[in-house]
């Protein structure tokens, strides 16, 4: 039996619209992996902002005592001391700086 122009012209179109529901299905495919990715990262962004702040409120913390603890050692005259206490200070120091440069660039 022979298709005619009609019957032609249907499926022509059919395959078309198989074609375009195709790119469609392919395309929200990479759609979901793209959100599940986004997700992941916005997770994760928000967990090491926090995990800076935190980190930087502590060794604000930290310097405080140290500076207590140096003021005392200083006061006793425990040089020794005080030159420890003060390579932990300056540690502390150091690294909040670090804490407070990873949370701005997180801040996005």
């Amino acid at each position: 039996m022979k298709q005619g122009r009609t019957e032609k012209a249907v499926f022509a179109k059919l395959s078309t619209e198989k074609v375009e529901l195709g790119l469609i299905q392919d395309g929200d495919k990479l759609f979901e992996i793209a959100q599940g990715h986004f997700d992941e990262a916005e997770r994760t962004q928000s967990y090491a902002q926090n995990g800076w702040k935190i980190s930087s409120y502590n060794f604000g913390r930290a310097i405080d005592a140290y500076e207590k603890a140096l003021q005392a050692a200083k006061d006793l005259g425990a040089d020794k001391f005080a030159q420890e206490i003060n390579k932990k200070l300056a540690d502390s120091s150091n690294l909040q700086k670090i804490t407070k440069t990873y949370e701005s660039k997180l801040d996005i």
